[in-house]
This record gives C-alpha cells, sequence and structure tokens, in this order.
C-alpha cells in the first residue's frame, strides 16, 4: 500500500421496500458486515467510513453527494451483507445498489468502485454487465485485498470485532445506535439494540430460502469466544444489555444450549432474541428454560404454510402443527413466541387466503406474534428455477422482489388482490400487539406516542401506498429474466 493511507467509503443503499417492512419489525442493525470490514481494513492502513444509506433514507443522488464530499480513493457498495434474514431484501436492493453505483461514478469520475450484494457473489456473469461502471464485484475479503494490492500475507493480522467497526458510522439521522434512535422501548424507556452472529449460513435446504445459495451450502459455526468477547465489549463499553441473535436458526445441535450456558456464566444481564427451529424447540424442551434464564426474550419460528403438501414441497421438515406447538412451548416458558407464515403461495385463491387470516387468528389468540411475507422466487434457489421454468414469473422487476410485493402468476388473482391480503394478514399479526409494547418489536409508523392502533393501521397502509406508487413509478429497473438461465 502507498505510504498514506487509502480513503474507503462503504455504503449501503436506500432499498424502499426494506424500509417498510424490514425496519417495521424493529429489527434494524447496524450493517454488521459493513462494520467489521471497516475494522478490518483500518488495521491495514486504511481511513474508513461507513455510509448507511438504507438507514438514512438518502436516495441515489443525495447518497453520492454525500460520498463525494468525503472524497474517498475506493468506494464499495452492497458489500458484506454479514446478515442474511431474508436474502430476499439483498436481492431488491440490487437495483438500488447499481443507481448509487452510476451516481457515484457522475460525481467522482476517477474513484475507484466496487459492487457487491448477494447477486454478485451468486451471478457475478450477469451483475458485472450490468453495472460496467463499477470496476470490481467484491464478494469477500480477498477481493478488497486485490484492489488495495495487498496480498493475504501482506494483512498478517487478526480482524477487529464488528463492534470496534461501529466507530466508522459516519454521524446520521440512523435507525439504530449506540445513542441514537430507538430500537427497542419498554415502559418509555429507550434501550439501542446491537447485533450478535454466531454462525453463517443455515443446515436446512428450504426451496424457497436463498440463505444456503449465499453461504455454498455450508453451515459455519463461530468459536463461541470470540462472540462472547463481542457481546462483554457492547455491554461494558457501549452499556447495550439488548441484543438481537441474528443466526438463521440458533437451535443447530447444542449450539443454543451452549451459548446460554456461556452467557449465564458471564453474568451480562442483556435480554436477547433469536431464530429457531420448531422441530429442534419440541425434541429438546429443557433448551428454552436454559435460553429463558440467559436472557433470551424472543423466539422466532417459520411456520410458512398451514398446508403439509406445500410444507414437504418446500422441504421444511415439520408438521402443519410444528410451529403452534412450538410457539405454545416458548410462550409457556415467558418468553414471546413469533412466528413467520408466507402468503401468496403457487396456487394460492381466495379461500386458502381465507384460510390463512383464520389460522393466523388462532396463533394470535394463542400469544403469538405473526410475522407475514409474500412468496418470492429469490435468484439462485430451486423455487426460482422452477417457477421460472414453469413460467409462473409475473413480475420481472427486482425492486419488487422485497417481501411484500406479489410477483408470482395466479390463476383468478391479482397482483394488487395478493398484496391487500398480504397486508391485512400482516397487520393482523403485528398491530395487536401495539406499536411498542412488546419485545422486540417497534413500529415504523409509529412517533412513540403510543398510538391507537387504528391509527396506526390507517399510517401503516398510506405508507404501503406510497410504496407501491414509489416502485411503480419511474427509476432503476433489473430484469430477474436475465438471472433465470
Amino acid at each position: 500500500m502507498a505510504a498514506s493511507p487509502r480513503r474507503v467509503a462503504l455504503a449501503n443503499s436506500h432499498n424502499h421496500g426494506l424500509s417498510w417492512f424490514y425496519y417495521a419489525q424493529g429489527m434494524s442493525s447496524p450493517p454488521l458486515g459493513l462494520c467489521r470490514a471497516a475494522a478490518w481494513l483500518t488495521g491495514l492502513g486504511c481511513e474508513v467510513a461507513v455510509f448507511d444509506f438504507q438507514a438514512s433514507r438518502d436516495d441515489a443522488e443525495v447518497a453520492a453527494d454525500r460520498l463525494a464530499e468525503w472524497r474517498p480513493d475506493l468506494v464499495v457498495v452492497g458489500a458484506f451483507p454479514e446478515i442474511h434474514l431474508h436474502v430476499f431484501m439483498g436481492v431488491s436492493a440490487a437495483p438500488y445498489d447499481i443507481a448509487l453505483c452510476r451516481a457515484v461514478r457522475r460525481r467522482l469520475p476517477r474513484v475507484r468502485l466496487g459492487l457487491g450484494g448477494y447477486l454478485a457473489g451468486i451471478f457475478p456473469r450477469v451483475l458485472g454487465p450490468l453495472c460496467p461502471e463499477a470496476n470490481r464485484l467484491v464478494t469477500g475479503p480477498d477481493d478488497l485485498l486485490a484492489e488495495l494490492h495487498v496480498t493475504a500475507d501482506q494483512a498478517g493480522f487478526t480482524a477487529a470485532s464488528a463492534l470496534d467497526g461501529l466507530a466508522f458510522l459516519r454521524p446520521g439521522p440512523l435507525h439504530y445506535g449506540i445513542d441514537r434512535d430507538l430500537h427497542l422501548t419498554e415502559g418509555g424507556g429507550v434501550r439501542p439494540v446491537l447485533p450478535a452472529l454466531t454462525a453463517t449460513g443455515c443446515p436446512y435446504r428450504c426451496s424457497f430460502c436463498a440463505t444456503p445459495v449465499s453461504f455454498g451450502h455450508r453451515y459455519t459455526p463461530r468459536p463461541l469466544g470470540p462472540v462472547i468477547a463481542e457481546i462483554r465489549r457492547g455491554v461494558r463499553h457501549y452499556g447495550v444489555t439488548e441484543w438481537s441473535v441474528w443466526d438463521d436458526t440458533l437451535t443447530v445441535g447444542d449450539r443454543a444450549e451452549d451459548f446460554s450456558r456461556r452467557l449465564i456464566a458471564e453474568d451480562l444481564g442483556i435480554r436477547w432474541w433469536c431464530f429457531a427451529h420448531a422441530d429442534r424447540v419440541l425434541a429438546n424442551p429443557e433448551m428454552l428454560p436454559l435460553m429463558r434464564a440467559a436472557g433470551c426474550r424472543m423466539v422466532w419460528i417459520g411456520g410458512e404454510t398451514p398446508d403439509p403438501d406445500r410444507l414437504r414441497a418446500y422441504g421444511k421438515r415439520i408438521g402443519v402443527g410444528d410451529c403452534r406447538a412450538a410457539c405454545r412451548m416458548v410462550r409457556d416458558q415467558g418468553m414471546l413466541p413469533t412466528a413467520s407464515f408466507l402468503i401468496g403461495e403457487i396456487g394460492e385463491d381466495r379461500a386458502s387466503l381465507a384460510r390463512k387470516r383464520e389460522e393466523i387468528g388462532r396463533f394470535v389468540d394463542d400469544g403469538v406474534v405473526t410475522v407475514s411475507t409474500l412468496l418470492i422466487p429469490v435468484p439462485g434457489t430451486a423455487l426460482f428455477s422452477d417457477l421460472g421454468t414453469r413460467g409462473l414469473v409475473r413480475r420481472q422487476d427486482l425492486r419488487l422482489y422485497s417481501g411484500v410485493r406479489a410477483t408470482l402468476r395466479y390463476d383468478d388473482l391479482s397482483a394488487e388482490e395478493v398484496e391487500d391480503a398480504f397486508l391485512d394478514c400482516y397487520l393482523a399479526g403485528v398491530l395487536p400487539w401495539g406499536p411498542r409494547g412488546t419485545w422486540g418489536r417497534a413500529n415504523l409508523w409509529s412517533d412513540g406516542e403510543g398510538r391507537p392502533r387504528e391509527d396506526l393501521e390507517r399510517l401503516a397502509r398510506a405508507e404501503y401506498a406510497r410504496l407501491r406508487k414509489l416502485e411503480e413509478g419511474p427509476g432503476e429497473r433489473l430484469e430477474a429474466s436475465w438471472f433465470h438461465s
């Protein structure tokens, strides 16, 4: 490297669909992958800044102006999406990432420019020509080393913690932060939340899920020692006692139990939530009390559908009643159960949508928060290949692949009808719990003043209508049909 540090800007673009759903769930968190990369690059002598335009909601032109003001030598957009909850949201970010790259190139004609994200890693031969403004697709640390003309041997140091990387976030209106905006509230108090990641990938092979694809069908657990050290540092240095454990499922083998025992031994006094698989909950009744003792207060379980044939087709490996039984076990241990459901499945009709509304009502009556998303055919998954071959993908614009917009073809339902049904199911499962009254929940449309449910529903529907109009207007498009081959 040159004697003087290179200035490297790592940036998230603003994905409109992501704003509506992801942040509305109270799951907003610092861009952990970017923060970890920032700390790592600093160890190489770089001067680094992380710009999270998803949080500040700056579109491409404004974001490019902010990046140009910082005068970087290298800008990397969309790389290191280390947290892979609903990878389809990384897919829907691709058009916005490309738009940001183009805007940056107009402002900074000579800057080195990298493009990352899910599609860059899975479909480099397709994505590269779609964004000629980028000098390089950045899919991992090796790409950054090549861009900086540094070999792995020359790097020769241990990567810093993602928490250390949080120091590189640029000031601005964020949805998270050590002392910035709200994450969770309880009794009027404000508490920030930080993410923890104990493993990457997933050992399951659900046909609709892109997480196994994005990690090369590998499940890679991290040593728990460094994970606990990160949490300890977050508690002692930043004073954060609320954590989101972002593993696609924490309940693999004895991992949840080992993680819980270590937290109990540390006695850090934290509260946290995680994702779990129904079959592991049912098979290990001793696991939940241990997690509760370690500070777990919410467990999210994928139910997906009340149709047994569809469950088998997805490769879910659970029965129709397993999710509900597991949620009851979570509830009985004094933790909040959350279950997720897919709306707009293949063969969906008005009768099946009505049955799903009834099923969601039964879960809510059991004390379960339910979160609905639309079935999205993510490029690279078995579902995407199957539906593309059968001609069942109706809307190709990847901006709509965010989990809240309908993209498939139905015999008797329009996309608008399916989206309306999704919105009904989503609000029926989330709003009964109040805007901020449940641990692990924050509501995008609340101003924190405890608005009545009717006001929140009106605001949510108005924001969704605005999103529809925005995404169907002019803007950067990226065609899903290009990825079918």
